[in-house]
């Protein structure tokens, strides 16, 4: 249920906020593999 909201919420937000989506998705992992590394 969750998934399907912020499905429809990225949807109507468009391009603009996938480029923002995706920065803190690499930032989010970037800095899980940083953790991992220590």
């Amino acid at each position: 249920m969750w998934q399907k909201a912020q499905v429809e919420l990225f949807k109507q937000r468009g391009r603009h906020s996938e480029m923002i989506n995706m920065n803190y998705l690499k930032h989010y992992v970037d800095s899980k593999l940083c953790f991992k590394g220590k």
